[in-house]
């Protein structure tokens, strides 16, 4: 019955809305995180610039949100019934901690992942899939870039779109997918909490959004948004992350589900 008054509900909200059910994008099975199944390599890189060097303290923080958020990656995983598993890993000198990376100046936000892949050691975002690949069980890879700033947290994403650009213009169409993690949340000066993390990572797998992100939503949207989407992960966070879940809609989209529903493609973030 719920199912059937949200679809009617949809249905009303389209009533005066010209719109075609025709995604923009592919959004799933795409770049260097395809599915949230199997095993999938963590590569975490701890950024600093002068004057805002990591501590031990702050490192160790976040280390311990990202085990928090994979942790629930794999129960909400298990739920549907699959087997999700992560390897959080790292290069330098700090244990199970990521390097610790300083950069002369702030990268653009947009480049920072493959900015700090070259300081880590990888020329070409390919070689560092290449070795995952090659050198591990594992059938997924992102990296996180951990910035000791305030900040609003990304991801880095891939589509089909991007796909069809990068074999068209460069050759090629991979594309190493990852997040830009900050400390510090530039809303409310909080430090960084797993359920933005895991909200990160599920984009590298090909979920989208359910919030207005730039406040051009119509009324129904947003209203149908909130009524059906209130808990989801994908459109709140929250400072316990076991209060929140992983939508089913969300869940198709990183490939938990295989059941495509039509309507899917009307709460798409462009």
């Amino acid at each position: 019955m719920g199912k059937k008054i949200f679809i009617l509900s949809l249905l009303i909200a389209l009533s005066t809305t010209v719109f075609a059910i025709t995604p923009k994008n592919d959004w799933r099975n795409m770049g260097t995180a395809k599915k949230l199944e199997g095993k999938t390599y963590v590569l975490l890189i701890f950024v600093s610039y002068p004057g805002t060097e990591w501590n031990q303290v702050n490192i160790n923080s976040v280390v311990g949100q990202v085990y928090a958020a994979t942790s629930w990656l794999t129960k909400t995983a298990a739920k549907y019934g699959t087997k999700a598993e992560f390897e959080i890993y790292s290069l330098g000198n700090y244990e199970n901690d990521g390097m610790r990376i300083t950069m002369a100046a702030p990268a653009l936000s947009t480049t920072l992942v493959d900015d700090a892949m070259v300081a880590a050691g990888y020329p070409r975002n390919y070689d560092f899939e290449k070795y995952v690949r090659e050198n591990t069980d594992c059938n997924n890879c992102l990296v996180l870039v951990c910035s000791n700033e305030v900040g609003r947290c990304f991801a880095v994403t891939h589509t089909k779109e991007l796909s069809d650009w990068n074999r068209t213009y460069i050759g090629s169409d991979y594309k190493l997918e990852g997040c830009i993690i900050y400390l510090t949340s530039i809303y409310d000066g909080s430090l960084v909490w797993p359920s933005t993390i895991a909200h990160e990572m599920l984009h590298c797998f090909g979920a989208w959004d359910l919030y207005d992100v730039y406040g051009t939503n119509s009324y129904e949207k947003n209203t149908l948004l909130e009524q059906y989407f209130s808990n989801s992960i994908m459109r709140t966070i929250d400072y316990n992350i076991d209060t929140l879940v992983l939508d089913d809609m969300s869940a198709y989209l990183v490939g938990l589900r295989s059941e495509r529903e039509d309507w899917y493609e009307y709460f798409e973030a462009y």
